[in-house]
């Protein structure tokens, strides 16, 4: 479950009906997309970290939080190496 409390929204979140987190990781010479649902008032939803990608096609979010969790990963086991 996702805490809103570590994202950038303090305050202002009563002020809002949507909140959408985006965010980039690098890792070595990649980087990847995040999105995140952290608040849709009035509606249930997943608050699940998942990958996205923007192409020709337009925008593409990954049906699942596997390869998030694998850029995630990836960049925190690198961490606990230096």
């Amino acid at each position: 479950k996702v805490d809103s409390t570590h994202y950038p929204i303090g305050e202002f979140s009563p002020f809002f009906e949507n909140i959408v987190y985006l965010r980039y990781v690098e890792d070595l010479s990649q980087v990847s997309r995040l999105i995140t649902i952290l608040k849709m008032r009035g509606n249930s939803h997943d608050s699940s970290i998942r990958e996205f990608s923007i192409n020709e096609h337009g925008l593409h979010v990954e049906p699942n939080s596997f390869s998030a969790d694998l850029v995630l990963n990836s960049k925190s086991s690198k961490k606990d190496d230096l």
